[in-house]
């Protein structure tokens, strides 16, 4: 009796699961069949499968780099934005969340040798540009990217966006940005 009472569990939660899965018991009529249609974000989500590949291909980087550097710049642009203009931006790349997790932590540079980098530092004590702009340095250099890579990402990442019609994605990411390069 245990073992029949599973199976009609299961039965139903599976039946639950597969939804029409037994309509082909005794039905012929095909307008029977419920057709499902592919869910509206699969543009979104065809773009961003594009998107690290074209990053690659413009950049000539790999695909951790590009998805690192991608949500580096994410983190730096939406720390930028204001909080609905940040949604926005976030909400016209798929799998946005995900981006963030890639981009690298934020290494504090503790080597005093390096000019730059105590300029940096000190600027950022001063300016939230400053420092904004010294965080992406360190993420694009610890990615294996020097600095001067930060620029040419960006207009990458334009790119993209305004062939793939998301050219309010685009202004975003430019207006955020733009003090810093």
């Amino acid at each position: 009796m245990k073992n029949f009472t599973i199976l009609i569990l299961m039965t139903f939660f599976c039946s639950q699961v597969h939804a029409g899965f037994f309509d082909w018991f005794g039905s012929d009529d095909e307008d029977a069949t419920e057709q499902v249609s592919p869910p509206p974000s699969s543009d979104l989500v065809t773009q961003g499968l594009q998107m690290l590949p074209f990053l690659m291909q413009q950049l000539g980087i790999t695909e951790g780099q590009a998805s690192g550097g991608l949500g580096a710049i994410l983190q730096t642009a939406t720390s930028i934005l204001s909080k609905g203009d940040s949604k926005s931006l976030l909400d016209a790349i798929p799998n946005a969340t995900a981006l963030l997790k890639a981009a690298p932590s934020i290494k504090q540079d503790t080597d005093e040798d390096n000019m730059l980098s105590g300029v940096m530092k000190t600027a950022g004590e001063y300016s939230d540009t400053a420092k904004a702009a010294a965080n992406l340095s360190s993420q694009f250099e610890s990615l294996g990217m020097g600095a001067q890579m930060i620029p040419k990402f960006v207009d990458a990442t334009k790119s993209f966006l305004n062939k793939s019609d998301n050219s309010d994605a685009a202004a975003l990411l430019t207006s955020s940005l733009s003090s810093l390069l």
